[in-house]
Formats: C-alpha cells, sequence, structure tokens
C-alpha cells in the first residue's frame, strides 16, 4: 500500500483476510484498496464485513457512505456520512465527507439538509475552489427546482413571466426581458418590482431619448403603487443626473437616502451630483457613508478624493487616492475585461450601478 502497488496490496488483503476472517482492520485494509482502485462495490462488501466484526473501528463508515455514494444508494449513503462529517471537524478527511454527503442530499432532492451541509462545507473551507463550486451548483440547482415548481404551480400567475424577465435580463437578452415584464403586468398591472424592473431593462436596451421617458414613466408606476420605495426614487434620480437636470436629480436621490439611509449607490449618486453642483463639502458626510457601507467601492474613494481636493483637504485626498488605487479594478482598467467575465446569475445587479465616468481612470492629485 504505501509503494502504491495497489493489484499486490489487494492480492495479499484479499489471501489476509481468508486466513484473519475476524481482523476488522484487514476488511477496513481491503476496502480502502477496492476503492483506490474505482471497485465500489467490492469494497462496500469490505467494509461492511469491517463494521459488523467492529462498528468502532475509525472512519469505516465514513468510507462506506462514500463508496455507497459512488454506487447511487444515496438514501443509506446520508444516513452514514451525517454522522461522520459532524464528527470531521479537524480532520482532513472532513472535506471529502462533506462533498460526498451534499451530494448525495442534491440527489436525494434534500434541500434543507443540504443547506446545512453547505453552510458548514463554507464555514471550515471558506476558500476552497471546490467546496466554492459545488456550493454555488446546489443553490442553481434549487433556483431550477424551484422555477419547475412554479411553472407547474401556477402557470397563469404574473410571478411565472416576472421570473423569466428576471433570467432574460441576467443573460443580458433585453426584448426578450421586456416582453416577460409586460406580460406580468398584463396580468397584473399593480405586480410589485415588476414596473421597476421593466424600467430599469428599457433603459440597458437602448439609450435614445423616447426610451428614457419610458422608462421614467415606469418608475413612477413604481412609485403609485408604493410611495416609499427608495429603488424607484433612486432610479429616476439616475436618469435625471444623466440628463444633467442635477437639482431634480437631487431632489429624488435624497428621498432615496432618506427613505434607505443604508442604499450605497443612491449615497454615491447624491454625493457626485453634489460635487457636480460645486457642493463637495455637503458632498462628504454621504461618501463616508458609503466607504462604511462597502469600503473596497472604488467609486466612492475617487469621489471622496475629488470631494477632499475640492475643499482643501489635501491629507483627506491623498488618503482617499491610495485607497481609490488598492481597490482600483486593475485588469477592467487596461482594458484586458474580456478575458474575465462572470457568468450569468451573477452578474445583474438590483439595481443601477454607480461607475466611474469614461476617462476617470486616475484619481485626483
Amino acid at each position: 500500500m504505501a509503494a502504491k502497488d495497489l493489484p499486490a496490496a489487494a492480492a495479499a488483503l484479499e489471501k489476509l483476510a481468508t486466513l484473519t476472517p475476524a481482523a476488522a482492520q484487514v476488511h477496513a485494509n481491503l476496502g480502502l484498496v477496492y476503492y483506490m482502485q474505482n471497485r465500489y462495490t467490492e469494497a462496500i462488501a469490505a467494509f461492511r464485513k469491517a463494521a459488523r466484526l467492529n462498528s468502532a473501528l475509525p472512519k469505516v463508515n465514513a468510507m462506506l457512505g462514500i463508496c455507497l455514494t459512488e454506487t447511487g444508494q444515496y438514501q443509506e449513503a446520508a444516513k452514514l456520512l451525517g454522522p461522520a462529517f459532524r464528527a470531521s471537524a479537524g480532520d482532513p478527511m472532513g472535506k471529502v465527507v462533506g462533498l460526498d454527503l451534499l451530494r448525495a442530499l442534491r440527489e436525494l432532492e434534500d434541500y434543507p439538509q443540504a443547506d446545512e451541509v453547505s453552510a458548514e462545507l463554507l464555514r471550515r473551507y471558506p476558500d476552497d475552489a471546490e467546496v466554492l463550486y459545488n456550493a454555488s451548483r446546489l443553490h442553481g440547482e434549487q433556483s431550477l427546482s424551484l422555477m419547475l415548481r412554479l411553472m407547474k404551480s401556477d402557470p397563469q400567475s404574473p410571478w411565472l413571466p416576472f421570473a423569466l424577465g428576471q433570467i432574460n435580463e441576467d443573460e443580458s437578452q433585453y426584448d426578450a426581458a421586456i416582453t416577460e415584464y409586460r406580460l406580468a403586468l398584463k396580468i397584473d398591472p399593480r405586480f410589485p418590482g415588476a414596473h421597476l424592473s421593466l424600467g430599469r431593462v428599457l433603459l440597458l436596451s437602448s439609450s435614445a431619448p423616447e426610451t428614457a421617458e419610458e422608462a421614467l414613466q415606469e418608475f413612477r408606476s413604481e412609485l403609485e403603487i408604493d410611495p416609499q420605495n427608495a429603488r424607484a426614487e433612486y432610479e429616476i434620480g439616475e436618469v435625471y443626473r444623466k440628463r444633467a437636470e442635477l437639482a431634480e436629480a437631487l431632489r429624488h436621490f435624497l428621498k432615496a437616502t432618506d427613505l434607505q439611509p443604508d442604499f450605497e449607490e443612491a449615497q454615491i449618486a447624491l454625493a457626485r451630483t453634489l460635487i457636480n453642483l460645486n457642493r463637495p463639502k455637503e458632498a462628504i458626510p454621504h461618501l463616508l457613508v458609503a466607504t462604511r457601507l462597502k469600503p473596497a467601492n472604488e467609486v466612492s474613494h475617487f469621489l471622496l478624493a475629488s470631494a477632499y481636493g475640492q475643499t482643501g483637504d489635501l491629507a483627506g485626498q491623498q488618503k482617499e487616492t491610495a485607497l481609490y488605487q488598492q481597490y482600483h479594478v486593475r485588469p477592467y482598467a487596461a482594458g484586458t475585461q474580456g478575458q474575465f467575465q462572470l457568468p450569468p446569475g451573477l452578474s445583474s445587479p438590483e439595481v443601477t450601478p454607480q461607475t466611474l465616468d469614461p476617462g476617470a481612470g486616475k484619481a485626483p492629485q
């Protein structure tokens, strides 16, 4: 076994198991060699015999559960792997046990328990690529399962086209998303969130002035349904800001931040509007809130450096310039953004994000 000569090890252990049939460790070692040879059915038989002879033998149940998972016997595997995983904290084998338990629970569609196992794996191995992949796959499968249930449970519900609209939006299929959002509103003209989503996708689909006006009307319709909707106020403010109608933009950004003080994008938008109105001193508190909410956002630090510079605070300007340079996404600044893109479903924010203006690649000195 030490020399990794698995055929020879299997032959020796098979003979030894015949000579000493009551030796649990021999059968356990034989099971391990079979497992390493991908001979899972024979490994299961060997581990079962080892467990019968000595149920306290370390890791036998865990290995049996792993082999059962490999052969699709998920129900029994989960029963064995659950206790083994809970007892494996600090054990190098814990990750393998946990991932196989997660696989078995996913196959059984036992998503509540799978969520618990996934959360524990992420707690133990927060930066492990295999763990991160499997956790993300679990959530994707749950989303698909729920979508299929939605289609079956109430195909006439506005929730179905609304969900399909979000999927199309994530895929940058904006025309299809517009169609679905409009269908949801045809079924229920006061469906919460649909006017807001439709307005955002209209803006993504076209930069034409008439499209922006249509989007504005959708955001206003959302506010008629929900007058306390900070996101709708923010989106209206963004349309006016990009039109350079700063006084009107300021009014809506102030309302958005009053409704939701921890709305980072609204705080940034309010601050940059104040800067554009030559009121940098008033902008600084809003940018400090934004940096508290999300310390690594380069936009906040860039604007804060600019505001400090305009108010004569050179120490503050230098500090924020350094932070901007630290958090600046260098591959995107260098024009290599095509080399890496987030997959669909991970790239669509819920509100229009605040970004640096074109050409703003260098913070003020």
